[in-house]
Parts: structure tokens; sequence; C-alpha cells
């Protein structure tokens, strides 16, 4: 590993008052020792180099390259990473991330293309935000990066407002200059979300005038073409999932983001929106085989019949919880058992018979060891993921210890039960398999 911090860096924040598309420079590389600033990861080397003039864009515009920037090598998997910024910065309401990047006549002969990863981290790395950037120029390039496109990079979800630290991964082998790193604010306190606009014309491309419907609250997205979709009505039925949802988790932190749904009249275009939607973050996606499905907190279904499916329902809880728990949703038994307990609890079905024939059959059920083990389930299981996260919700002492488990599944972005057991809980598995199979007894079966 080398990591050969030879550079000085300027801290750049102006004092000034922010204006409405106001560009900042945060780095440009002249005056400050690197080495106190940033820290190499990886197969990397860094040394900071005077930029050669003849090679430099022409022109005044603020935050070009000039002087001095930061020359980055790497045969693939290294990277540089600020240690912290010189003021704060209200990255939730700033539209795009700025750098200048030079790639000699030399580096293009080589190599036609290769990949960065340009980060956005919490301070101890642990959550970021990532936007893949092909270069494949020759020059000075400014690479104008919009911070909705960037994609959830951790398995806990990210926060704009533990951004700390700025970061360029050098996923091929590569050999670039660096100048001029800086970001475009912006008067829209959510300039960093995705903007409705941009949601809606993804899903409905072409669509005619007024077949688009609607709720844009600072609270809550739902976006649909289904003609016979109340929604005035539906948003009553969100409000009262939502209140359910704050009655059980009231320790949650406010949201990083707003609940999200988007109904489609066809399903055939409900199937096809997923992979459209991973592009915008350059990554990839299978059309779901699910009636529902939820990615990056965005909650999705099909209209079916002549009334909401109780799948829409499923699905917000998901995206409810990506944004207020921290957690995206991965098919694993927290998410689904949450999701399940409460499609349950406003579209009641009778799953005794289910129930009782799998507490007579182990092979009908999962350990819960295996159940809660953080991995994917499967839907045949989601009555039991239910189940157990009724019996932590509703039963003393469990129930005051969530605060506590959520905060350390949060912290490694893996639901996976068993670590946390004893250390929060007070249980081993015998025990809590005891105590689950007495609430299915005394909830479900009574």
């Amino acid at each position: 590993m080398r990591s050969g911090l030879m550079f000085v860096l300027a801290w750049c924040l102006g004092a000034a008052a922010v204006l409405a598309q106001d560009t900042k420079t945060l780095f440009d590389f002249e005056n400050r020792a690197l080495s106190l600033d940033w820290q190499g990861s990886g197969r990397i080397e860094a040394s900071r180099v005077a930029l050669d003039a003849e090679t430099l864009p022409l022109g005044e515009k603020e935050g070009r390259p000039a002087g001095y920037g930061v020359r980055l090598k790497s045969p693939g998997g290294g990277g540089l990473f600020s240690k912290g910024f010189a003021a704060p910065v209200d990255w939730r309401a700033t539209a795009e991330l700025e750098l200048w990047v030079y790639r000699s006549k030399e580096e293009a002969a080589a190599r036609n293309a290769s990949l960065i990863l340009v980060q956005l981290l919490s301070k101890d790395g642990a959550t970021n935000y990532g936007r893949k950037v092909e270069l494949s120029h020759t020059g000075w390039k400014k690479l104008e990066l919009p911070l909705r496109f960037f994609a959830w990079g951790s398995a806990t979800v990210p926060r704009w407002t533990r951004v700390e630290r700025v970061g360029i991964w050098l996923r091929d082998a590569g050999d670039l200059v660096v100048d001029g790193i800086g970001i475009e604010t912006s008067p829209d306190a959510r300039a960093a979300e995705l903007r409705t606009a941009d949601l809606e014309s993804l899903a409905f491309p072409g669509a005619k005038a007024g077949t688009v419907r609607r709720v844009d609250t600072a609270n809550r997205l739902v976006l649909t073409d289904a003609p016979n979709f109340d929604l005035i009505q539906y948003q009553k039925h969100l409000d009262a999932v939502e209140e359910a949802l704050m009655a059980d988790l009231p320790f949650l932190g406010p949201p990083s983001g707003r609940p999200t749904l988007i109904v489609f009249a066809q399903d055939a275009d409900y199937r096809q929106f997923p992979p459209k939607f991973a592009g915008l973050f350059l990554q990839v996606a299978r059309e779901p085989r699910a009636d529902g499905f939820t990615a990056r907190g965005l909650a999705m279904s099909s209209w079916k019949g002549d009334k909401p499916r109780p799948v829409f329902t499923h699905e917000f809880v998901h995206s409810w919880l990506s944004v207020r728990a921290d957690l995206d949703n991965r098919g694993e038994w927290l998410q689904e058992g949450l999701a399940s307990r409460y499609q349950l609890r406003f579209h009641p079905q009778d799953l005794k018979p289910m129930v009782a024939a799998a507490m007579q059959d182990a092979k009908l059920r999962s350990p819960l060891s295996e159940l809660a083990n953080g991995r994917p389930i499967p839907t045949q299981r989601y009555w039991q993921a239910a189940t157990l996260a009724g019996l932590l919700l509703e039963s003393e002492p469990l129930r005051s210890k969530l605060p506590a488990f959520l905060k350390a599944v949060q912290a490694t972005g893996n639901t996976d039960l068993g670590p946390h057991l004893q250390p929060v809980f007070g249980l081993e598995w015998p025990a809590l398999e005891a105590q689950w199979r007495e609430y299915v007894d005394r909830v479900v079966l009574r």
C-alpha cells in the first residue's frame, strides 16, 4: 500500500453569504500541507504538482485549474479522501459537486477510458453517496455531478447532514491530475434529492397532460397514472399508516428524505421501471418479479382491480423505513416483517390456518436464528417475520431495547439479530424461540 501524501492544500470556503446557484471552491491545492487534511487508501500515489500553464483551460471562470493540483496514480483500487471541510456545508441544499480532471496525451493513449468513483462520506466512512464517472477525455475537463444522481453507497442509508468528507477512488488504473474541487449551492433546500420532475419523466415518458397525478408535499410524494386511484382518500390511509409507525417507533430520528410511492396503471410499465431507475445512478437492476418493489427509498407497484392493493401499503412502509430508520430495503426479516405487520393491520387476512399448520410442522417455518440472520427471506416466511417484529414491539422488556438494537444495526447496515441477541436483549435463541411461540399462541392464534 502506498499513500505518498506529499502535497499542499488550500481551504477556500468563502465567507460571503450564500447566493442562488453560488459556486464555492472547497479545495484548490495551493497553500496548505495536504497530509494535514487528506489521506490515501489502498493502492494510491498522490503528490502536489505545479500545473503546466500551456495545458490550462482558457478563461477566468471561478474555480478553474491554476497554480497547483494533486496528481493521483493507481493501478486500480486506491483513493484519496479529505479528513473534513474547513466550514460546514449544507449538502442537502447543494446542487452539484464539481471538479476538474486532467488526462495527459500519454494517459489517453495508454488507456482509452478509466473509471473513478467520486464519494461524499460520513466522518467515519461508514455511509456514503457515490457517483461513477468514466474518463475518456484528453486534457482538462470539468466534471459537474448533480448530487441528486449520487447513489447510496452503503448498507445503512446515508444522510446529507452527515457528509463530512469527499473522496476520489480510482476503480481502474489511472494517472490523473485533479484541481478545483467545489460545489454549486442552490436556493432549494432539497436540491440534493431527486426532483418530482425527474421521477415523473422517467416513470411516465410521453404521458398526456393531466394523466399523471401527484401528491407532492414536504413529507410525502405519490405519483400515479392510474385513473381510478383516489389520491385524496388514499392520503388519509397513508396518514393512518404513518401514525401507526410513529406510535410503534417513536424513537426514530427525523426523515432523511420523503417516503415516495409510484403506482403504474399498467403492470408492464411498473416492471420496466426499476432498471430505468437504477440507470439514473449508473447501476443495474432486473425487472421485479414481485407485485411491489422498493429501492433507494422509492416504493412502486401497479394498479389492478378497482381499489388500492395491500401491496401499496407494504411497499410504502419499506420506503418510510428507508428514510426514517436508515435501513435500505434488502428483503431481510426486519424490513419485511415490519412491512408485513402494517399491511396485515390495515388489510387484515385470516392467517390462523396457515400459522397453526406451521407451528405444528417445522418444515413450514424457519428457526429464528435462520430467519433473522440479515439475509433475504422468502415470501412464505413474511408472516413469521411479522410475528417476530410484533413480539419485539409489543412485549416488555424487549420493546424497551429496540432503540439500542436499531442503533446497533444502523451502525453495521446489517439486521442480523444474532450478534445483538445477548448484548442488547439479554437472551439466547432458545429463550427467544419460547417467547415467540407464546406470542404466536396468545396473539395470532387466540
